[in-house]
């Protein structure tokens, strides 16, 4: 063994690495920082934990482009910068402590298109895992706007957070873990499902803003969410028949326990559009950060990423 080799760990070890000490320092985190609600932690779980998961399952199996070189090794100091970035107000210092996690989600995006470039031609199921690659820059644009106190389109706070919300889980987590048991499934519907998926992160996201720049179409919104509900009610599906696949009772349960949260949350995802589209408000964005937000961050894609984490070990 080289002095290089011992001074050079696997990029994939620096994954997990960062994945374990970033739980830690996010649960330091929630006690140091004072939390206006539970977006702002649940976005930082996404920077601190589920970034550096996803980069571990998606890791080429021979060469490492050096996007992904980059973003492994830049993952975890940028995702500390959010702390202090979250700390204060929106402002210029806020969106600066941000940038740096922007330029990680783009390494992580560039990733995505030599992924896609690789295999453009199929199969669908590594078009979904790239998309969701893709998607997470979008997430750390809104991410850098959110900080900064910006409008984008009008759009205020609570909203231009819970978008880069959005593209952290289901841009990036549920299209990843869609392709890999797409891919491990096989048949027409798994892949039928990643395609739903690569369609449906995107459609909510222009139906929210055509919804808000134009009241009279809120049901494109509403269609739009009920779309990719249903979609992640047959990816669940999907993620119980991977379960059972499973030899390993850990990572059989991890899954099952991903599955049914994916679920519940869009169950909740339903429900919220439907009360919006015929403005009874049976459930309002606070309710919905408590609970729909939390069991997608925590119950499916923090579980999903870890059974295909001890899985790929």
């Amino acid at each position: 063994m080289t002095a290089e080799t011992i001074e050079r760990p696997r990029p994939e070890v620096v994954c997990l690495a960062s994945a374990v000490v970033g739980a830690g320092v996010w649960g330091a985190g929630l006690f140091l920082v004072s939390w206006p609600s539970w977006a702002e932690p649940l976005v930082t779980l996404g920077a601190f934990v589920i970034c550096p998961l996803a980069l571990f399952v998606t890791a080429p199996a021979d060469r490492y482009p050096w996007p992904w070189r980059a973003a492994v090794w830049m993952q975890f100091p940028a995702a500390v910068l959010l702390l202090p970035s979250f700390a204060r107000n929106p402002g210029p210092i806020a969106g600066s402590l941000a940038l740096p996690w922007l330029l990680v989600t783009v390494l992580v995006a560039l990733f995505g298109l030599v992924r896609l470039l690789s295999h453009r031609r199929g199969p669908v199921e590594e078009w979904a895992i790239d998309a969701g690659l893709l998607y997470l820059a979008v997430g750390g644009g809104w991410l850098l706007l959110s900080r900064l106190g910006a409008r984008p389109l009008d759009f205020g706070e609570p909203i231009v957070l819970l978008t880069a919300g959005h593209f952290h889980y289901a841009g990036l987590a549920l299209p990843i873990l869609t392709g890999l048991a797409s891919r491990e499934l096989g048949g027409p519907v798994s892949r039928a499902c990643s395609l739903a998926v690569i369609v449906g992160v995107p459609l909510v996201a222009l139906g929210i803003t055509v919804n808000h720049l134009e009241p009279s179409l809120a049901l494109v919104e509403g269609l739009s969410a009920w779309f990719l509900g249903f979609v992640c009610l047959s990816v669940a599906w999907l993620q119980v028949r991977l379960a059972l696949r499973q030899p390993v009772a850990l990572v059989r349960l991890l899954f099952l326990v991903s599955a049914c949260s994916l679920a519940g949350g869009m169950v909740l995802a339903i429900v919220y559009a439907a009360g919006m589209y015929w403005q009874t408000y049976w459930l309002d964005v606070p309710t919905m950060i408590r609970t729909h937000a939390v069991i997608n961050a925590v119950g499916f894609a923090l579980a999903g990423m870890l059974g295909w984490a001890l899985s790929k070990r």
